[in-house]
């Protein structure tokens, strides 16, 4: 769309300029009928084959020469980068564009001749009506060409909306795909993150567990030892008691007094 205006509009216009165009292109058919059968003297069937000939063929070149010409607007843009191939299809457009031209200005020339005799043959030479008709005359094909020329552009831009319509489409719908991307690529990665998280949580927790049932196991066999301990020395404790209890109380030998002992050895040695 451009300025509100969109393809359909443009077209619109192209068709009412071409119908306009069509209007003046039978008139002038008729014409170029009557005057190459009078000039020729030829068969009515030759004659209107002849007039169609000439009008259709100026109408149709026309429109050629703006195809030719949007080509030959991007190609001669890279003329001198292209070879082969390419630099001879440049060429023939160049002489089909030079050829198309040709046509018009004969086709007109002609046409314009034809229309001014049928007006202004039966008019007394240089009168009033006579140079009101040669201007008719010349009117006519100078109104084909330039009606043509106006439907024809109105037509390539409205191709050109379209094209560029498409173009838009497809760039935002690429952008919208770069965008999806990006967002799923993003999610992506936020899902990454999370997982790693969890995995770090859960690699968290079973190092604390494993570090909580070291402690408890530490804690149970500590307890355990001092338990074992405890029951050990109680045991034992209850073993002395019984042992005590079970030993027989032997009398304590009397000392004898040291004199006495000394009196004795003194004795034993005489």
């Amino acid at each position: 769309m451009l300025n509100g205006m969109t393809p359909k509009m443009y077209r619109r216009a192209g068709t009412g300029t071409g119908m306009s165009g069509v209007t003046l292109l039978i008139v002038s058919i008729y014409h170029q009928f009557e005057a190459i059968t009078h000039f020729t003297h030829s068969m009515p069937a030759v004659s209107i084959l002849v007039a169609i000939a000439v009008d259709a063929g100026f109408v149709f070149c026309e429109m050629a020469l703006w195809l030719l010409y949007l080509y030959n607007d991007s190609i001669d843009q890279k003329a001198k980068l292209v070879t082969g191939d390419e630099r001879s299809r440049v060429l023939d457009h160049k002489i089909s564009r030079l050829s198309a031209q040709m046509y018009l200005i004969t086709a007109v020339g002609f046409s314009a001749a034809m229309n001014v005799w049928s007006f202004t043959h039966q008019l007394s030479q240089f009168s009033r009506d006579w140079w009101i008709g040669t201007f008719v005359g010349l009117f006519i094909p100078f109104g084909i060409f330039v009606l043509s020329k106006v439907s024809t552009q109105l037509f390539l831009v409205a191709t050109r909306l379209v094209s560029e319509a498409e173009a838009c489409a497809e760039a935002e719908a690429e952008a919208t795909a770069r965008d999806e991307l990006d967002v799923l690529k993003a999610e992506l990665a936020e899902a990454e993150r999370q997982k790693q998280e969890r995995l770090e949580k859960a690699r968290a927790a079973r190092a604390a567990k494993k570090t909580g049932d070291n402690t408890s196991v530490s804690s149970v066999e500590k307890k355990s030892a001092d338990s074992g301990v405890s029951a050990k020395g109680k045991r034992k404790a209850e073993t002395d008691e019984q042992a005590g209890a079970e030993k027989p109380v032997t009398p304590r030998r009397s000392r004898k007094p040291k004199s006495t002992e000394a009196g004795a050895e003194s004795a034993q040695a005489a």
